[in-house]
């Protein structure tokens, strides 16, 4: 009887530790799908914050800028936020946290800086400056503001020196504090192009016209490269070379019809569906005849203009602006925020640079074929270059006129 009972109770421990096991692992595996889960929709959150800035500046001429450096700057803005002030700036980037990346010389730069006026650096509470070294790796600097030679020498030194003298002197006359994220990249194609093959060729404009653009050319059957086309839309992807575990591609998407409607209906399903129809080259029976034009251009956003359309007001203005989480005692608000951004498209392969400068005030305001298939890029397209591993947008822009250079 007792041997009963113990077999009983021992079947009884059995089953108590089975279910818990099943209880943890259930817990495990749910756990995993909701943060899978997350991660996707944080993801794409990213990706739609990325093309709000290129449909409110869908003017038809070429343009760049970079969604990665303009967010990490609304994140350290954000960190000295409180009440409504970050309210709205947390509607429009969300609460994702931004991947870190590792410089490599002469190849990939991400730096972010915070320089505060001498005379203000004192006001500054020290849980904000340690935030921004310890979360975003931001240098910590102090200057007179007198002009603005140090802030346009670091940005110079981060974007490998192609962008320079950004901000003016007697810009930062009535800041107490700039926010800077500077970026820049310079890679070579995994497959490069023949320079010799380089020459002139058709672009057909919106207006209906076209010009003789500088046009590159290569015929590659590779997994360096993948493509889709359709009888609406053409579609490039371009490895750049991996450094590091790092690694670029570069997209050219370019519709049949017009390119400003197209951005302007554009979503991320859109950029989904394209991304999970694209077709190896090394796929294709005969490869494929890539010809797209060389290209170089820099573009000015209107960050200031873009930010308060999106719904960031309380920041810009001085009766409204809470930034207590960076002082108290001589309250800041946003006098100003720009952004400037460059590319260079050529045979060799792309660089790029991009800089967001946020001002900081206390005082008032301021089809298969018997040969390759061709993938023609003759018209205006939209274009991005984005972390593969991640599908972190780190530059974006369109081509409207390829040897139209904007200063």
């Amino acid at each position: 009887m007792k041997e009963n009972k113990g077999k009983i109770k021992v079947k009884s421990i059995k089953i108590i530790v089975l279910t818990l096991l099943v209880v943890i692992i259930s817990a495990g595996v749910l756990w995993v799908i909701f943060n899978k889960n997350k991660d996707i929709k944080n993801k794409y959150a990213d990706i739609e914050f990325s093309f709000k800035f290129l449909k409110m500046e869908n003017k038809k001429e070429n343009m760049i800028y970079s969604p990665i450096s303009i967010k990490y700057a609304l994140k350290m803005l954000n960190e000295g936020a409180n009440g409504n002030t970050k309210t709205q700036i947390e509607k429009v980037i969300g609460n994702t946290n931004l991947r870190k990346y590792n410089n490599i010389n002469n190849v990939l730069s991400l730096a972010n800086a915070i320089y505060i006026k001498d005379t203000y650096s004192k006001y500054v509470k020290s849980g904000y400056k340690d935030t921004l070294s310890n979360k975003y790796n931001a240098e910590l600097k102090y200057d007179t503001f007198k002009n603005a030679d140090n802030i346009n020498n670091w940005i110079a030194n981060k974007t490998f020196e192609q962008i320079k003298n950004i901000i003016q002197d007697g810009a930062l006359t009535n800041n107490e504090m700039v926010l800077i994220n500077a970026l820049a990249i310079d890679m070579t194609w995994k497959e490069n192009f023949d320079g010799q093959r380089t020459c002139g060729r058709d672009f057909y404009l919106e207006n209906g016209e076209k010009m003789t653009a500088t046009t590159m050319r290569q015929e590659n059957k590779s997994n360096n490269i993948s493509y889709y086309k359709d009888n609406k839309i053409t579609v490039l992807a371009m490895d750049l070379e991996k450094y590091e575990n790092q690694q670029m591609e570069f997209i050219a998407i370019m519709p049949n019809d017009d390119l400003a409607s197209y951005v302007e209906n554009f979503e991320i399903d859109t950029l989904k569906n394209l991304s999970k129809n694209m077709t190896l080259a090394s796929k294709t029976k005969y490869g494929l005849d890539i010809s797209i034009p060389r290209f170089s251009f820099d573009y000015d956003l209107s960050l200031k203009d873009d930010l308060k359309n999106l719904g960031i007001t309380d920041a810009f203005n001085p009766d409204l602006a809470d930034f207590s989480n960076i002082s108290n005692e001589r309250p800041l608000w946003v006098g100003d925020a720009s952004h400037k951004a460059n590319i260079e498209f050529t045979e060799k392969g792309v660089k790029a640079a991009a800089v967001t400068v946020i001002h900081m005030s206390d005082g008032m305001a301021l089809v298969d074929e018997e040969k390759p298939i061709e993938i023609k890029i003759d018209k205006p397209f939209m274009y991005l270059i984005r972390d593969k591993k991640t599908d972190e947008i780190w530059f974006m822009g369109t081509v409207y006129e390829p040897n139209a250079r904007k200063k």
